[in-house]
């Protein structure tokens, strides 16, 4: 029996490494996702007053600390029993897509292109930017963005201004002008990069000989939109509240002891993020953006199956979109006084939040004792939910793999960038780089 170790994997959010086990004859026989992380915060904001919850959450990672942050405010507004105005919803929904938008920018820029270009080249993630004509825009977006974050959560990284059912944060008529012109370049900037990306991976998806995913695969969503909606599915046929997520998914044991995955009711299989998102939310129907709409399509029509290149589309025009709607929301955002009143104790021992994040469905779900203190606290990400569907399209590329080359293990990785694991969203990990078990405390892969 033979190992191969990929370490580190590159170009992913976080470290992590791919073992792939072959049998005495070479060929493939297991393969198993492995990371030396340990981030337990399930156990340790256990305890803490259920309002510090949203600061907490955001430092769970650097890249998703909006979409955390927002799952777990809209938790406490359950709790508290508050609903957000909507001139609150409309700041929430600024703070939230500006952290998305710059996620998907990362992850387009520094960790798809450059597998659109030699392996040589592609080592210098910065310098195929600057060669393909993208660096400008790449730098001018981000900037944008950081200023966007710091006006309406105080900080480019890990802000926030939340309350139950509000904001804490006011914003001048000035400060609503300067989001205004940051809001257009940023949209101007995504325009740009967008139409240079598509080309670029439409081309790829068709030329590239790119390994393929399962095309018969279970999809779930908050739907139709980000931050607001029902969970929907193609296998059910039907929708659920976001309160009853229960009913839709569950965490099942695996072939590894003491290992936890999570499926759909029945063990089905099943994928969250971009290509769920696009299958399941209605066409925009925005001129501009209802072109952009159709070219994807058609370009996931001629790939003849969902690729690696095919993933980077869908973010394509999910960039567009979250850029659209970011315009779109402060250019109807007006001067903004913040209010406290009416807050008092916790009214329910338990709240649910959902938002799309960047990867997928991002669920928080707390439980609260008489005090107002955590008593339970359940988080789980897409990487959580696409882990399985990610082990087994990793397997059977192996499987059909005559041999396992160079080539062979370049083409794995592309795999893995298409689903973007967030390695440091695993708040708990069972199998060390040196095969031990951990057992001191239970545990959840990739939750």
């Amino acid at each position: 029996m033979k190992k191969i170790q990929l370490k580190p994997l590159s170009r992913i959010e976080g470290e992590a490494s791919l073992e792939i086990v072959l049998d005495d004859r070479g060929r493939f026989r297991d393969l198993r996702l492995k990371s030396d992380l340990f981030r337990g915060f399930e156990r340790f904001c256990v305890g803490r007053p259920v309002e510090e919850m949203p600061f907490l959450a955001s430092r769970i990672c650097g890249i998703c600390a909006e979409a955390h942050y927002l799952a777990s405010l809209k938790a406490l507004d359950r709790i508290f029993d508050r609903t957000p105005a909507p001139e609150v919803q409309k700041i929430r929904q600024i703070f939230f897509l500006s952290g998305f938008i710059r996620d998907h920018l990362t992850v387009l820029s520094l960790f798809a292109t450059p597998d659109s270009v030699s392996p040589v080249l592609s080592q210098d993630a910065f310098r195929v930017l600057r060669d393909l004509g993208l660096w400008r825009d790449f730098l001018e977006i981000r900037k944008a963005l950081k200023e966007i974050l710091e006006i309406v959560a105080g900080r480019r990284l890990h802000g926030g201004g939340g309350l139950p059912g509000g904001w804490s944060k006011a914003l001048s008529a000035e400060e609503v002008a300067e989001l205004k012109t940051a809001s257009l370049r940023v949209h101007r900037g995504v325009r740009r990069l967008g139409e240079a990306w598509q080309r670029l991976f439409w081309e790829a998806s068709i030329s590239d000989n790119a390994p393929g995913f399962k095309k018969k695969r279970a999809l779930l969503a908050l739907s139709p939109d980000f931050v607001e909606g029902q969970l929907s599915g193609t296998l059910r046929g039907k929708n659920f509240s976001a309160e009853d997520y229960r009913e839709v998914i569950e965490e099942t044991e695996s072939r590894w002891p003491g290992l936890k995955v999570t499926t759909l009711k029945g063990k089905y299989t099943y994928l969250v993020g971009p290509w769920a998102r696009f299958s399941l939310w209605p066409s925009p129907g925005i001129p501009g953006l209802q072109v952009l709409y159709e070219k994807t399509l058609e370009c996931l029509k001629q790939s003849k199956g969902m690729t690696p290149w095919g993933m980077h589309v869908l973010r394509v025009y999910e960039l567009v979109l979250a850029a659209e709607k970011l315009r779109e929301t402060v250019a109807n955002l007006e001067e903004f006084r913040p209010s406290v009143s009416g807050i008092s104790g916790p009214v329910h021992r338990e709240g649910i939040g959902l938002v799309e994040a960047p990867r997928g469905l991002l669920i928080h779900h707390y439980e609260i004792d008489d005090r107002g203190r955590l008593a339970k606290v359940q988080i789980i990400t897409p990487t959580a939910q696409n882990y399985r569907a990610l082990i087994e399209d990793l397997e059977d590329f192996f499987k059909k793999s005559k041999k396992i080359s160079e080539e062979t293990l370049k083409q794995s990785e592309k795999i893995i960038r298409a689903y973007d694991p967030c390695i440091p969203c695993m708040l708990h990990i069972l199998v060390t780089s040196k095969g031990q078990i951990l057992k001191t405390a239970k545990m959840r892969l990739f939750v």
